[in-house]
């Protein structure tokens, strides 16, 4: 996750059971909730009547258990009629929604610790006024919180782009441009993580306003190709 890449959030797809799997599970549903409902009017129905009789014989020990029983009753449907309906799978079923499950979490423990890496190695090439700067934005605390790379990079530009002194971002671009092009790769970088690190580092280059082009070399590659 580099480069460009940065510019990109990347979301892991969670586990989820099969089509199958899930039709069965709200047809389940349905029928749960239909016959939870049937129980729960006539649970009323139940203690309407036992309420009327004891008007009558408010004394009843037997209805006034009676009534306990079907209040107590009424109370654990209506939580039922509330309550998830667990999915039902076969054998197979079951283990290959954990087997996806324990890959989605393995995934998204990589993917967090990828944007920490991110996020430190794009923190280290700011230089120190640039995160000086940054120190003293209020977004700070949540950035920082956050090792999000995308958020950095969204503070790198505010801090940039939408600075009012001119004499601050050009310093800070020529202090940025001078780092890339001082750049080397050291004893003991691979060439892959070497790559890696200058595409990030032309990447933040590029957020705070670093342009490649030159005039100069654009007119003499011009004289050159063009010139008869």
């Amino acid at each position: 996750m580099s480069g460009v890449a940065l510019r990109e959030a990347t979301c892991v797809a969670g586990a989820t059971y099969p089509d199958a799997v899930l039709a069965r599970h709200r047809l389940r549903k349905i029928a749960v909730t239909d016959r939870v409902t049937k129980m729960i009017t006539s649970l009323e129905k139940q203690l309407q009547v036992i309420n009327t009789e004891l008007l009558l014989a408010p004394n009843d020990l037997n209805l006034l258990k009676s009534q306990m029983e079907v209040e107590n009753k009424l109370e654990l449907a209506k939580f039922d009629l509330t309550d998830v309906v667990e999915v039902k799978t076969t054998a197979d079923e079951g283990m290959a929604f954990s087997n996806s499950w324990r890959t989605y979490r393995e995934r998204t423990d990589r993917l967090v610790r990828s944007r920490g890496k991110v996020y430190s190695l794009v923190l280290g090439q700011c230089t120190t006024v640039l995160l000086d700067k940054m120190k003293q934005d209020a977004d700070w605390q949540a950035v920082s919180d956050s090792y999000d790379p995308l958020t950095l990079l969204k503070l790198i530009e505010k801090i940039i782009l939408k600075q009012s002194d001119n004499q601050y971002k050009i310093g800070i671009i020529m202090e940025q441009l001078k780092l890339l092009l001082a750049y080397r790769q050291d004893d003991g970088v691979t060439n892959a993580a070497y790559y890696d690190r200058f595409k990030t580092r032309v990447d933040v280059a590029e957020h705070i306003g670093v342009s490649f082009d030159n005039p100069v070399l654009w007119a003499w590659n011009s004289q050159e190709l063009y010139s008869f």
